[in-house]
């Protein structure tokens, strides 16, 4: 069962918010066990949940658009040799 199926068979009431949250929460999971595997061969990673990357969304669940990026922390991360992984779906 995927991630989103689970939520609506616990409610079938829609609640974007508790959604998303769910939703991120798997990708958060991935994109974990990517650096882990990228680190197990020997390349540098370093995982940052959603709101470490200084992105900032408009807030509106299930539907959110992009309104400001502060590109600090990957670039801090990028002078420190390690590739950012991040889960692509914010909460």
């Amino acid at each position: 069962m995927t991630l989103s199926g689970w939520g609506r068979s616990v409610s079938g009431k829609r609640n974007d918010c508790e959604m998303d949250m769910l939703l991120s929460w798997g990708e958060q999971v991935s994109a974990a066990l990517l650096v882990m595997a990228l680190e197990n061969r020997g390349i540098k990673a370093k995982f940052l949940n959603s709101s470490q990357p200084g992105i900032l969304t408009d807030g509106n669940y299930a539907n959110a658009r992009i309104i400001d990026i502060d590109a600090s922390r990957m670039k801090k991360e990028l002078q420190l040799n390690r590739g950012p992984c991040r889960n692509s779906f914010s909460s």
